[in-house]
């Protein structure tokens, strides 16, 4: 993936070519930092989720490092670094919950009226290298500091012993649109079903 980001970044459009050197180079950082955030993110799924190699988590923070380099920053951006690195300092889910032998993990995601369904996911955690800080990134892509953080439920679900827990949260971050120059609230919705054995 680091290959194929590399490839990406150095593909840049012939009618680049009339353009101005300074011009060249912004174009050229901007779409890096594009391509590396897209590579952390995937890397950072991958890294929590399913990864049992130690050169999937050495590449996410090289991405990261990369990204700081290349981008301006901004607030969702380093918001959202400040967030992986939290996640990743956390321990492991079979470090903090010994007795907890299944984890699976059902999310939707809607609109703030509940109706319209954005995007979801389903996965079986791999308890060796998932992260006790369960949280989950606000899928809107203006919304500015806000995510769904499961950690309290998952552990009071733990300490109760329960097998299913469903339940919902909203976002608490802000939209900004930088052509209207307005903050709003989020409030996006996620459905959520955690399934667990002991």
């Amino acid at each position: 993936m680091v290959a194929e980001a590399t490839l990406a970044v150095e593909a840049i459009p012939a009618a680049e070519a009339g353009a101005t050197e300074c011009n060249r180079h912004e174009h050229r950082r901007k779409l890096a930092g594009y391509e590396l955030l897209k590579l952390a993110a995937i890397l950072q799924t991958h890294t929590a989720f399913n990864a049992p190699v130690s050169d999937a988590i050495n590449a996410f923070y090289l991405a990261t490092l990369m990204i700081r380099s290349f981008r301006k920053p901004n607030p969702r951006t380093e918001y959202r670094l400040r967030r992986t690195d939290q996640i990743n300092s956390s321990p492991t889910l079979s470090e903090k919950f010994p007795k907890l032998k299944l984890l699976r993990v059902t999310v939707d995601f809607f609109d703030s009226s509940g109706v319209t369904r954005t995007g979801g996911m389903k996965y079986k955690v791999n308890l060796a290298h998932g992260r006790s800080l369960l949280s989950f990134n606000c899928v809107h892509p203006e919304c500015i500091g806000g995510d769904y953080d499961l950690t309290e439920q998952l552990a009071q679900a733990i300490a109760d012993k329960r097998k299913v827990v469903e339940g919902e949260l909203r976002c608490q971050g802000t939209r900004y649109n930088k052509e209207r120059k307005q903050e709003k609230p989020c409030q996006s919705i996620l459905r959520y079903k955690l399934t667990l054995g002991y």
